[in-house]
């Protein structure tokens, strides 16, 4: 940043009708000073102009930090979701890269393959959408599975590619045309504290899963 010495160095240097036209400008931010509306001296408020507000630099790293923690947190929930099914004795693979929406490929019991792909909600997602996954491009694919998973309700939810197309809505305009959704939680007030609680709706409670049975030898639903 430019400190106020350097500033009045250059100006020393400028022809007298540039040093008029500053003159004037800081005599007009003076009168503005002197009617109260700026505490900083007028040449200080110059280099304020100059530098940009101060707190943009704290501003600025802290929408970084935020992005950098949305764009991390989903990766991470693989890689923890990948060690679990690993832990239970699934063989797992990992493709070097994700350009088919696949996170997983599980080896089953007999040589047969399916594909995964993880979903999942951070902890401090909106009030109410804890459970919430939407805009997912998806049409029916033969042995795929979903698993979704949410922090807040600490629930995870498993559906084949059939499960998930029967039971997500799908938008039919905007910018999301044809992309599917599925909220599994519903929200209500705590009578005793007054307070919202995340619940997953009724009819979801048949896809959730405490481990991975399911991705081992379950046939996607017809």
């Amino acid at each position: 940043m430019i400190d106020k010495e350097t500033i009045m160095r250059k100006i020393a240097t400028l022809p007298d009708a540039d040093l008029q036209k500053i003159s004037e400008f800081l005599s007009s931010l003076e009168e503005r000073l002197d009617r109260g509306k700026h505490k900083a001296d007028a040449l200080s408020r110059v280099i304020g102009i100059c530098e940009g507000p101060r707190d943009l630099a704290e501003k600025h790293d802290s929408a970084t930090t935020v992005f950098r923690h949305r764009a991390g947190f989903g990766k991470r929930i693989e890689y923890w979701i990948i060690g679990r099914m690993l832990k239970e004795g699934l063989d797992v693979y990992v493709p070097l890269v994700d350009d088919d929406a696949i996170d997983a490929v599980v080896r089953r019991e007999g040589g047969s393959f399916i594909t995964v792909q993880i979903k999942a909600r951070s902890s401090g997602v909106v009030e109410g959408d804890a459970a919430l996954f939407a805009a997912i491009s998806h049409e029916i694919r033969d042995n795929y599975w979903f698993v979704f998973y949410s922090e807040r309700m600490d629930t995870m939810w498993i559906l084949s590619s059939d499960e998930f197309i029967e039971e997500a809505d799908q938008n039919n305009n905007g910018k999301n045309r044809g992309k599917r959704s599925i909220w599994f939680n519903g929200k209500k007030k705590d009578k005793e504290t007054g307070l919202t609680v995340e619940y997953c709706k009724p009819q979801f409670e048949k896809y959730i899963a405490k481990d991975f049975q399911k991705l081992k030898s379950c046939e996607p639903s017809a």
